[in-house]
């Protein structure tokens, strides 16, 4: 028996522009998948939601060459029960962590090291194996988080079709190289406040990336400066959190709102939700800032401050349908275990 578990993921800066080939800023959290390997062969089973075998088969064609046709499906069960909450789906990057957890489950055995060229190894897989169940959309950055864990500067070396490539953007000395992607390990400024608010909503990531694609075909010069500017919030929050500049940070949040507010209406789409206007304004008497995370729709937004905030008299003043939640970001990596799982 052999259990890998894997972080999910929340974006703080670059959703979108990632696609094409900007930088983005995502951090691992402490919300985990975990799969396990049996011996013997009973039934695919799975813990939290109603899927069928069809995502552990894609993560297993991935790996052919590998193991073979050593384990199938039956062999193994995922656990997602923390990435749902009253039977909702939370959007933190559920089936990014539950392809890293497959893949180091179907790949590893029990006496192999889980070591940084094991995990690089592991993440390679696991992204064309997730591509291909996705279609080939998805920029790889949740299973960046899923596989190496903590707070990453993450980019793919060029766009994923039809996102056109923006300008270059800036290179930047700490990256490491992993395979096509680039990854930088950040450390957030101390002084900086930060909480993940749950909008009360599900949005589904591939539509609203479909109407992104969209605008870019038929508002190409509006849209594509909208996806650049993204990208260029983007690396302004980098350099800002290798400075440690928390008041700079802060700035750039509500920047990086204001474009994904912009891009919202190039495509047609509820990037920015009334509820999230409804806690922009809420939290604007704290000074503090709002900020969806990932494809935004009404699923997570950010709170932001370089102000000592108190988070209790916040909630109080919060739209009714909000949530403030306590992620701890930059989570473990992944991780693997011979113990039986515990319950």
């Amino acid at each position: 028996m052999l259990t890998c578990n894997a972080p999910g993921k929340l974006f703080l800066f670059g959703e979108y522009a990632v696609l094409a080939g900007g930088w983005s800023v995502v951090a691992a959290i402490d919300r985990r998948i975990r799969a396990t390997r049996r011996d013997e062969a009973t039934e695919y089973q799975i813990e939290g939601a109603d899927f069928d075998d069809a995502f552990p088969r894609a993560v297993l064609d991935e790996l052919a060459e590998d193991i073979g046709d050593r384990w199938s499906p039956d062999h193994f069960e995922t656990d997602v029960r923390a990435f749902y909450e009253n039977g909702q789906k939370l959007g933190l990057g559920s089936s990014a962590a539950s392809a890293v957890a497959l893949t180091g489950a179907a790949l590893l055995d029990e006496a192999d090291e889980l070591n940084d060229e094991t995990r690089a190894t592991i993440f390679q897989h696991a992204e064309a194996a997730h591509r291909a169940f996705q279609g080939g959309r998805g920029s790889g950055a949740g299973l960046a988080a899923a596989t190496f864990g903590g707070v990453l500067g993450y980019r793919r070396r060029g766009s994923v079709a039809p996102f056109p490539e923006l300008l270059a953007p800036e290179s930047r000395d700490e990256a490491e190289e992993v395979d096509e992607f680039s990854l930088e390990r950040l450390v957030l400024p101390d002084a900086l406040e930060l909480r993940a608010v749950w909008l009360g909503e599900s949005a589904k990531t591939t539509d609203f990336i479909g109407s992104v694609e969209w605008a870019l075909q038929h508002h190409d010069r509006e849209a594509l400066g909208t996806l650049q500017s993204i990208a260029n919030k983007a690396e302004s929050a980098l350099d800002a959190i290798a400075r440690g500049d928390a008041e700079a940070l802060v700035d750039g949040f509500e920047a990086a709102d204001r474009a994904m507010a912009r891009l919202g209406t190039v495509a047609e789409i509820p990037i920015v939700t009334d509820t999230h206007r409804q806690l922009r304004n809420a939290v604007r008497s704290h000074e503090a800032v709002a900020k969806p995370s990932g494809a935004g729709g009404g699923e997570f937004s950010w709170i932001a401050s370089n102000r000592e905030l108190d988070w209790d008299d916040l909630a109080d003043d919060l739209p009714d349908v909000c949530e403030l939640y306590e992620l701890e970001l930059g989570a473990e990596r992944l991780s693997a275990s011979d113990e039986p799982p515990a319950e």
